[in-house]
């Protein structure tokens, strides 16, 4: 499928007793195999930083030694947190604002707060800018799957949205390596600097290839106050977790925790109910399918972060391995995982 659009200067049109210009619009030839490497691109450097920073952990941990190891987690949680609750109503922004632009937006952001992460003075300003970097990722990712499922034809979707899953798996694969290789060279904070050339290279690319497209028909305003109720419901259900040893599973922070989780979980399941564009569509839930992936999807998430972050200090601190050697270790896991 074609994308974008370009004009054709018509010969003069006679209306109205008035000889007019009448301007053809026809849709620039892009070819799929060009929207999908750009695509990729951007999934590729969204992706790989879900990855890459949790191999960085023990010597970010150097950097500020006087913060616990369930402080050093947030730098992982508010990625993950925010880049989840965003991720479908930047989906829904950019089908209403315009894919190709909400794709560079989502880089510039990506890679502006990824230079701020990387000359971050505490861990409360790192994790801060790793919240607004999740941002940045959960803009990038939708707009760039849309592109991809705009530029092939129906008979090839399938196939399309499969390399692009590819992509995304390799970045998650190749994450704690490069992660490890570049800690080695330098320290954690070039694990967050290599974003900028890759960020800049996918902006230049992307003006210079992709066209703009928007889904058909009319379009609601996506409910960003559902996003950040289920923001804030899954942080305080993940402080409960991450700080039950810590303040004790009966004491009342952490009870209070989960409390204001489930009592923002139900508010944001209500809102779903009536919104017109909701961050879930609460009817999906009623498809036995639906409900099963999602529910394995979560088993599976749960394991493999935990294994990501619990292994990088068993390697580091158990066993002795170097940062670069943890990262190799942890390699083949995703490539498992995403086989």
């Amino acid at each position: 499928m074609a994308q974008g659009s370009s004009d054709n200067r018509a010969g003069p049109v006679v209306a109205g007793g008035r000889t007019q210009d009448a301007r053809r619009f026809t849709r620039r030839v892009v070819a799929p195999r060009s929207v999908l490497l750009v695509a990729s691109f951007g999934a590729f450097m969204a992706f790989v930083d879900v990855t890459i920073v949790n191999v960085a952990i023990p010597d970010i941990r150097a950097s500020f030694d006087d913060s616990s190891i369930s402080s050093l987690s947030w730098v992982l949680n508010a990625y993950n947190v925010v880049f989840a609750a965003f991720l479908i109503p930047a989906g829904n922004i950019a089908d209403l604002l315009g894919r190709k632009r909400m794709f560079e937006v989502g880089i510039v952001v990506f890679t502006t707060m990824s230079a701020l992460c990387a000359i971050a003075p505490s861990l409360d300003a790192l994790i801060a800018a790793r919240s607004l970097q999740a941002i940045g990722a959960a803009i990038v990712v939708p707009a760039s799957l849309a592109l991809v499922l705009e530029a092939f034809g129906a008979g090839h979707r399938a196939h399309g949205v499969a390399l692009w899953g590819t992509a995304a798996a390799i970045a998650a694969g190749l994450g704690p390596t490069l992660g490890g290789v570049l800690v080695e060279l330098v320290d954690w904070r070039l694990v967050f600097l290599v974003n900028l050339p890759v960020g800049i290279a996918a902006l230049v690319a992307s003006k210079r290839t992709l066209v703009e497209s928007r889904a058909p028909g009319r379009r609601a305003v996506p409910d960003l106050v559902g996003a950040l109720l289920l923001a804030a419901a899954l942080a305080l259900l993940t402080l409960g977790i991450v700080q039950g040893d810590d303040w004790g599973w009966t004491s009342p922070a952490v009870l209070g925790s989960f409390a204001a989780a489930a009592a923002l979980g139900a508010w944001f399941l209500r809102r779903c109910t009536w919104h017109p564009a909701p961050v879930l569509v609460t009817g999906d839930l009623k498809e036995r399918s639906f409900g099963v992936a999602n529910a394995l999807s979560l088993l599976a998430s749960a394991g493999f972060f935990s294994y990501l972050l619990a292994n990088v200090l068993f390697l580091t601190s158990v066993w002795g391995y170097s940062v670069l050697e943890a990262g190799l270790a942890l390699t083949p896991g995703p490539f498992v995982a995403a086989a």
